[in-house]
């Protein structure tokens, strides 16, 4: 249940107005001085418009494009066979197939190129047989496929949600009606959670556009890969920042291109009690199918990356005798700095969605803009802001723990403020107002009442923060204290080198630590559908 925003003769409390529109300025910040700086070189401009740069946006929005298309057309029909179907072990896929999730996608390729390679482990297998060499795997359709299996479960959970909450009626109309299966999925089923399916192909896109670690490992020129180079092997900042902007640019038009397709946001209609949780859809004949191909994805996408980190793991220990003296550290490292960024990620959210839910208005509306628009900020785009404005405005802070939390915190704002916005939606804010009529302050109210109430969806918003933190790695490798090593950047380096044995413990370790609070929140949504 939703209830009523506060009245708009009520003023925005200091307390809420000072720190929400620090949060928007943080927001805005990276965007405007990347213009600064790009502007400081007429060069950078001219860049915006060469032939380099328009090749480099092809290249991006084609592996964009294969790769939400791919997704979608995994994910939907997963999502319809675990929610509506009688397939067989549906419990157990509906938690697993999320999981992937959890897999970054440097660490995804890595493993791909492992088995599948030239000189792979399958090329090995195959060698008694004459095989000598296997095509090779990296460049566009390597980094297609990594991209695709880890990204699908961004479209497989919105609409899997979508699916468990349709009006069972509108189904059972239609198949009196004498409806077919087949239609009755495309015309009456698939129509209601349209909205779902798009939100998941834009986050997709966005992601695809601003990955950086698969098309690293598949050495594929995108955008992210050819920033990255610049702003190592050349002085010429300006060059980095001008390349950003493109990026961002680009990341902007897709936005408005992709909501524009998606047309008018309307709701499926739902109901309590009348949720379709039941089995809607028989598979008759085709269950064993459906289970085969359910089966496949996740052997490919999370089945491929587990056996081969356990297979360099078992050769890494065999040849040292011993663990690597700074798995444990970097262990730490990476919890820690994943839940500071969290701590402050949660912080900073919360008095914009108490502002944008109790109090609408032009302000309220100007700081829901601020948010998303760092939204539309690959990590790397941020990271060179930090960089650029360190280093010429507050040195002191250049390669700071601290600078390197606060970006953290900055890139996945958003997926904290949506948490946060949900979870004070939900919220009655009459409770709020009786605690004030009786004469206590807005802090007392806001500590002893609001905060409590709150923390349970606050926590869950901060658990996708330290997901997506634990598997950051360019805002990590750009931004990072000297000597700091996280575990993404402990399985990158010696990966990226070809070190494979050195990499399988740190990179277990790293799918471990992901996979636990997308375990945690699987089961939530699992227990709430049943």
């Amino acid at each position: 249940m939703i209830f009523p925003t506060v009245r708009a003769r009520h003023r925005i409390p200091r307390q809420l107005a000072i720190p929400a529109a620090l949060v928007a300025f943080g927001s805005l910040a990276p965007i405007a001085y990347l213009m600064i700086q790009a502007g400081s070189d007429t060069n950078a401009f001219r860049l915006l418009l060469s032939t380099r740069t328009l090749g480099l946006a092809l290249r991006s929005l084609a592996l964009a494009f294969a790769v939400t298309v791919t997704t979608v057309a995994i994910a939907v029909p997963l999502a319809v066979a675990v929610t509506r179907t009688n397939l067989p072990g549906r419990k157990f896929f509906a938690i697993v197939l999320p999981l992937p999730l959890a897999i970054p996608s440097f660490l995804g390729a890595f493993t791909l190129l492992s088995i599948f390679g030239p000189r792979g482990l399958l090329a090995q297998w195959l060698a008694p047989l004459g095989v000598e060499r296997l095509p090779d795997l990296s460049g566009f359709w390597g980094a297609w496929l990594a991209l695709s299996l880890c990204c699908y479960p961004l479209v497989f959970l919105p609409v899997a949600a979508a699916l468990g909450n349709l009006e069972q009626g509108i189904e059972d109309a239609a198949r009196s009606l004498g409806t077919r299966t087949r239609l009755l999925v495309w015309q009456v089923i698939l129509p209601q959670v349209r909205p779902a399916i798009f939100a998941g192909a834009l986050l997709v896109t966005l992601y695809t556009l601003s990955d950086f670690g698969a098309v690293s490992i598949m050495r594929f020129d995108s955008f992210t890969r050819v920033i990255y180079d610049q702003y190592q092997s050349s002085f010429q900042r300006s060059t980095a920042a001008g390349l950003s902007l493109a990026l961002v640019a680009l990341t902007m038009i897709v936005v408005f291109v992709q909501m524009r397709a998606r047309g008018p946001l309307q709701l499926a209609s739902t109901s309590p009690g009348t949720s379709a949780k039941a089995i809607g859809l028989p598979l008759d004949r085709m269950r064993w199918v459906a289970f085969a191909l359910c089966s496949l994805v996740l052997v490919l996408a999370l089945g491929v990356p587990v056996f081969v980190l356990c297979f360099w793991t078992y050769n890494g220990l065999v040849r040292a005798n011993a663990l690597p003296s700074d798995l444990f550290p970097a262990l730490l490292r990476s919890i820690g700095v994943s839940l500071g960024a969290a701590l402050i990620a949660i912080a900073a959210a919360l008095p914009v969605a108490l502002t944008v839910v109790r109090y609408p208005g032009r302000f309220a509306r100007s700081l829901e803009r601020s948010v998303w628009a760092s939204h539309a900020l690959p990590g790397l785009v941020i990271a060179l802001a930090f960089v650029f404005l360190t280093i010429n405005l507050i040195n002191p802070l250049y390669q700071t723990l601290i600078v390197l939390l606060v970006a953290y915190a900055l890139h996945f704002l958003p997926e904290a403020w949506s948490g946060s916005q949900s979870a004070v939606g939900a919220l009655n804010p009459h409770l709020e107002e009786a605690a004030r009529s009786l004469g206590r302050s807005w802090r007392y109210s806001f500590t002893r009442i609001t905060l409590p109430l709150l923390l349970r969806g606050l926590l869950a918003a901060g658990a996708i923060v330290y997901l997506n933190v634990m598997k950051e790695l360019p805002m990590t490798l750009l931004l990072r204290p000297i000597g700091f090593n996280t575990l993404a950047v402990r399985v990158y380096e010696p990966a990226i080198d070809g070190f494979y044995t050195k990499t399988g413990i740190a990179g277990l370790l790293l799918l471990a630590a992901t996979s636990l609070p997308l375990i945690m929140i699987t089961l939530r949504n699992s227990h709430r559908a049943h």
